[in-house]
């Protein structure tokens, strides 16, 4: 099934805002509608900076075919969404694969595989037919499959980020001071506060 292209004036949702809404729906939220980006902490900082020098070595060792572009952007106009890729190796002819890395090692990584799967989803739509996703979150290295229903689950986690972020309230989530106390948001979130409570 092809989908009509993206038409909203709004710019595009990013892979970066879908893996936001997995970690808390209110985030994306939050960003859309306050116009808010939160200030890379010196972590966040050290990371990129590792991460950068590091891809081409990590493409090897999870088998990135060739050839390899490192951190291409790509806009999506079918699904409305663009973004830079970490690294995409291959070819239209063989297939491609699509590598999201993460330098530091961190103990969940659900929204960090839905960030990979989105960007799975642009590559396999703009450029050519994808075979495989690597995440590598420190020393994990997580592959999947570029099925129908990986690239389906794709296409839903996109619209859900789409229907959250057009809501005119925030969406309903669970507090948890465990998880939003590491939130660089949590300052202007109106969930944590009660505002919408």
């Amino acid at each position: 099934m092809r989908l009509a292209p993206y038409t909203s004036s709004r710019p595009f949702v990013t892979p970066l805002m879908v893996k936001e809404y997995v970690y808390c729906p209110a985030i994306p939220w939050i960003q859309w509608n306050y116009g808010v980006e939160p200030e890379p902490t010196p972590s966040m900082e050290e990371g990129s900076g590792a991460k950068v020098p590091r891809l081409s070595e990590v493409a090897d060792e999870v088998g990135l075919p060739e050839p390899r572009r490192f951190e291409l952007f790509i806009v999506d106009r079918v699904h409305g969404i663009s973004g830079r890729v970490d690294a995409v190796g291959g070819s239209c002819r063989r297939g491609f694969g699509v590598l999201e890395y993460k330098a530091f090692p961190r103990r969940r990584v659900r929204h960090f595989r839905a960030q990979l799967l989105v960007y799975m989803l642009m590559v396999n739509t703009v450029l050519g037919p994808v075979r495989k996703g690597h995440l590598v979150v420190g020393d994990r290295h997580l592959v999947i499959e570029a099925t129908e229903e990986v690239l389906g689950e794709a296409e839903q986690l996109v619209e859900a980020t789409k229907r959250v972020i057009h809501r005119p309230d925030p969406p309903p989530v669970h507090v948890v001071e465990a998880k939003c106390s590491y939130c660089l948001l949590r300052k202007v979130c109106p969930v944590r506060s009660g505002v919408y409570a």
